[in-house]
């Protein structure tokens, strides 16, 4: 596998190849790594390969492919390739794309089938592991079957052997296997959520790890060694920090690391701005130059935010990731263009959205006045419009609200993601579908729908649409 990376189909690499960020690492602790590389002597670069700051290597061409770090002696060598969602995204060829998911996830299936390693994925959240972990399942040969365990804080060691012993047959008097001679691999998403125990152990890891030191674990009735073979791991986390604890050394020294870097800003606006340019693809010529205005803007809200908004043990929730970033753009991408015809809407569309996934998440009015703030201060500096702070969040004949149930009578299937223009002529449509409800219903409701029950109604709308 390493070798066809190098020799057929190097994958490409998004970044100057001398920043660590640029990169996904794929580490070993075998020798075998090292003997398909066939360089003997890391100290000496091989033929085609030239070294970069800080002991960095690098196939030469026209950009860094593949890189090489040589950390202590030779006793383990990375291997590092493209992160993923760049690929995946790349507007310059989708079946390059295609090609490096293919790849990196062959590379978790071989790790775990040919190589018979348990693997462990690491990575901040939003990136991509859990995704990629079940597309490398799922890619198995049909003599394997696969399961997922997630654990949360409450996680405990007896349902993690009860859920993988209700996956194994008895083999022999005191050996289980998976059935029809099959091997079992087992995805355990969110590996480090386990709450750990008085004596800072945890109990969900430990037996997993008691099992992939000796092969075994104990039955609790009959109090004797249950033996577990032709199983395999593949444990996902994300980085320590919000509820995600340290994992001990002793338990992490039995898997096959993968760690999979945060994309860099360059690659986060090719992914974003290549998804929201390609929808205003269809919309009038001058909301086209939008798309990448609010790539931009959105990069700076939501780094401002992990800078300046940090967790706090009043606030634990304060967390921002990729997928925060995605949601805002899912938002933009739910309006048509006969909706959206001017460069104003647009933007008002977009200051929405960001105010749905990050405005409504902050819990005190100084946090939320310092976002405001910020938004109104962005507008200025991208162009985006010219309101004042009054006028986009102080007005409540006008407040900025964007739903699918502006029209009334529209069967759901067909309702279009639009903004609210006429506060009262919504408020006679939530008195309308009361009525409607109250025909329909033995049990009577009596409402009122005043302002801010309204905007909470079309929040839940926006999260269930």
């Amino acid at each position: 596998m390493i070798q066809k990376l190098i020799n057929d189909q190097p994958l490409p690499v998004y970044g100057d190849g001398s920043n660590v960020r640029d990169w996904l690492f794929v580490s070993d602790h075998c020798a075998a790594i090292r003997d398909l590389l066939a360089l003997e002597e890391l100290h000496q670069p091989a033929h085609g390969v030239e070294r970069l700051e800080r002991g960095w290597l690098a196939l030469k061409d026209e950009e860094p492919r593949l890189a090489i770090h040589h950390l202590d002696a030779g006793d383990q060598v990375e291997v590092l390739a493209l992160v993923l969602l760049a690929a995946m995204v790349d507007g310059a060829s989708n079946d390059q794309g295609s090609r490096a998911a293919a790849e990196f996830s062959e590379l978790v299936g071989e790790s775990t089938t040919k190589k018979r390693s348990h693997v462990f994925i690491s990575s901040p959240p939003g990136v991509g592991k859990t995704s990629i972990a079940s597309s490398a399942l799922s890619s198995l040969e049909s003599g394997f079957v696969t399961t997922t365990i997630n654990f949360s804080a409450n996680t405990s060691s007896v349902r993690v052997s009860a859920d993988i012993e209700a996956r194994v047959e008895k083999r022999t008097k005191d050996t289980f296997a998976p059935p029809g001679g099959k091997k079992l691999v087992v995805l355990v998403d969110d590996f480090n959520m386990p709450e750990k125990e008085i004596f800072f152990a945890q109990p969900p890891l430990e037996i997993l790890r008691q099992w992939m030191q000796y092969s075994f674990w104990y039955d609790l009735k009959k109090q004797t060694a249950r033996k577990l073979v032709d199983i395999k791991l593949v444990a996902s986390m994300g980085h320590p920090g919000g509820g995600r604890t340290a994992i001990s050394a002793r338990t992490l020294h039995w898997f096959h690391v993968l760690n999979m870097t945060f994309p860099s800003d360059a690659i986060i606006k090719k992914i974003f701005g290549s998804m929201i340019n390609s929808h205003l693809v269809s919309f009038d010529e001058e909301i086209k130059p939008a798309g990448d205005i609010m790539t931009s803007a959105t990069l700076e809200i939501y780094q401002k935010l992990v800078t300046d908004m940090l967790p706090t043990p009043d606030k634990p929730h304060y967390t921002f990731n990729l997928r925060d970033i995605s949601k805002v753009f899912q938002g933009v991408l739910m309006v048509l263009p006969r909706n959206c015809s001017a460069p104003d809407k647009i933007a008002r569309l977009w200051i929405h959205e960001t105010m749905r996934v990050f405005y409504d998440r902050l819990t005190d009015r100084k946090d939320q006045r310092w976002f405001t703030d910020l938004i109104i201060e962005l507008n200025s500096r991208f162009g985006i419009g010219s309101w004042t702070h009054a006028e986009l969040f102080e007005d409540d004949a006008k407040p900025l609200m964007w739903t699918d149930i502006v029209k009334n009578g529209v069967p759901v299937e067909d309702r279009q993601y639009e903004e609210m223009t006429d506060l009262s002529k919504m408020l006679k449509n939530m008195d309308d579908f009361l009525d409607e409800y109250n025909m329909d219903h033995t049990t009577q409701m009596n409402l009122v729908f005043f302002l801010d029950a309204l905007k909470h109604i079309c929040r839940l709308l926006r999260i269930l649409r």
